[in-house]
């Protein structure tokens, strides 16, 4: 058991991009030892219809506990993972980040955005503003689509049999067969213990802020 059930909450719009993020959220839930609980939370804009939004605070947890039900019991089945609703009048990002710091959160799970599409455009502006102003990590959860991604031409770093081959041509050859047809990159070394050696010049930093 860990010293407290880790809480994990949930941007919740209904649309595609929210079941990614329950998905998400639960193999989260799942993957932590001992217990977690999902904060699963959808925000309404008032309309200042009160009769309306009244309806609305009432018929949206139902339907947000039924969503959260559809799209994470199947990964849940056999962990203990605790699920609350919460539905809140307000602006997403914040209404998202105030119960974040309410439940004390441990992360906050967001949808994709999802260029071309108005509601995706709402839900890109939260999953923004939350990436900047939130209290705990933030996962924006996305499904795997690495189809379209091409192999690359570079083997960083290269194999033992690519260098057995180089050094018994004295570089005439670069690869091994298994890696024929690979571009030269000579951007990447291996250690003899194993470790890579570095791949930036010691005056370049590897890492950028955007």
């Amino acid at each position: 058991m860990t010293e407290r059930d880790r809480r994990i909450v949930v941007g919740v719009d209904f649309h595609a991009g929210s079941m990614d993020a329950v998905r998400e959220a639960v193999r989260l839930a799942t993957g932590i030892g001992g217990g977690a609980k999902i904060h699963a939370i959808a925000v309404v804009e008032p309309t200042w219809d009160l009769v309306h939004d009244d309806q609305l605070l009432v018929y949206i947890p139902r339907e947000l506990r039924r969503f959260v039900h559809a799209h994470g019991h199947a990964i849940a089945e056999g962990h203990r993972v605790g699920v609350a609703i919460h539905v809140r009048l307000g602006e997403p990002a914040r209404a998202i980040a105030q119960l974040a710091a309410e439940v004390d959160a441990d992360w906050i799970v967001v949808g994709p955005h999802r260029r071309g599409m108005i509601d995706r455009r709402v839900l890109g502006s939260t999953t923004r503003t939350l990436l900047a102003e939130s209290p705990c990590p933030v996962v924006v959860a996305r499904p795997r689509e690495h189809f379209d991604v091409t192999r690359s031409d570079f083997v960083q770093p290269p194999c033992p049999s690519c260098v057995r081959v180089r050094a018994a041509t004295g570089g005439k050859r670069f690869w091994c067969d298994l890696h024929a047809g690979h571009e030269i990159d000579r951007s990447h070394s291996s250690e003899p213990d194993g470790h890579l050696s570095a791949i930036h010049p010691p005056d370049r930093s590897p890492i950028r802020m955007f």
